[in-house]
């Protein structure tokens, strides 16, 4: 993976974790090994696959194309991920990998020259730069050219006031600086997922910027973890009757959401700014409000963001 630099002097670490992958492994790592700028390391984790995982990853270390640990018991997602970052060479940025999507090749180069634009004078902050994806199907059709317009989140300002709502940070499309990197070895291991958790940390210790055009191919299939069925465009008619059930059956509007907020204003209380708290604490108290009165609620956090 030797390479001559360019005149941007921050190494890039590749972070992966794998489990049970085999089926699309092979395509995503010759992305990543056939990037305009290549990585200076590719680590990857894998958490006790029983496919054939393990016996790609393995041709790929004798190549020394990446260095490969197998977890002696199963870590779960966020622990495995927090374990390949935390194998990262000291300062270099970390560019995360899921095991079955397919890099653009221009991925790396990119969200480089955005981060190291985005760290300067702030190196002692936590930085990270996301962009968008397209969304594909297990065979790379496409479905969508904007994962944020599929999630709607093209539809409004990517700021901490409409994060609250719903994270618009996907992992895979992430790369982020030392500073972040010791923010991500502290997180809380509750089940809330790496990338929110960072979303909300560069929204407000730290510094974080999109970049607008996609850079991944993002492919749906069965066995995703973090694109399940509840993330995905609904009809209007079964959104209706969601509406219909919040309002007079179970409102579990935003349950995930405030889950989220309170844990971060628990761990970050005494960092963050008095308007942070605030809004996190405004946020929070709509929590046992009738839906519709959340959702007018959801209409003032994002008054002026809408585009």
């Amino acid at each position: 993976m030797n390479q001559s630099r360019n005149k941007i002097a921050k190494d890039i670490t590749v972070a992966m974790t794998t489990f049970n992958g085999g089926d699309y492994l092979i395509e995503q790592l010759d992305s990543i090994l056939s990037q305009t700028l290549l990585p200076t390391e590719f680590i990857v984790c894998d958490d006790g696959s029983t496919d054939n995982t393990i016996a790609i990853l393995k041709e790929y270390e004798q190549k020394g194309l990446i260095r490969l640990y197998l977890n002696k018991t199963k870590l779960g997602v966020i622990c495995n991920f927090k374990k390949v970052v935390s194998l990262a060479k000291p300062y270099n940025y970390i560019a995360l990998a899921d095991q079955d999507d397919i890099w653009l090749p221009n991925k790396l180069k990119t969200l480089q020259e955005k981060l190291y634009a985005l760290e300067q004078n702030k190196q002692e902050h936590p930085c990270a730069v996301y962009s968008d994806l397209i969304l594909v199907d297990k065979h790379k059709k496409v479905l969508n050219k904007s994962f944020w317009n599929e999630l709607n989140h093209d539809v409004h300002e990517h700021c901490f006031q409409t994060l609250l709502f719903g994270n618009f940070v996907t992992g895979c499309s992430m790369m982020f600086n030392d500073a972040m990197k010791q923010q991500l070895l502290r997180m809380p291991e509750d089940n809330i997922l790496h990338d929110v958790w960072m979303a909300f940390i560069g929204n407000t210790i730290g510094n974080i910027s999109r970049h607008a055009e996609p850079l991944v191919l993002y492919r749906q299939h069965e066995k995703n973890v973090t694109y399940q069925e509840g993330n995905r465009k609904i009809s209007k008619w079964e959104l209706r009757r969601k509406r219909f059930n919040r309002i007079f059956l179970k409102n579990d509007y935003l349950e995930h959401e405030y889950k989220i907020a309170a844990r971060f204003l628990e761990f970050y209380e005494n960092e963050l700014s008095s308007i942070h708290k605030r809004q996190v604490r405004c946020f929070l108290f709509t929590k046992k409000l009738p839906y519709l009165f959340k959702e007018i609620a959801l209409k003032i956090f994002f008054w002026g963001k809408w585009k």
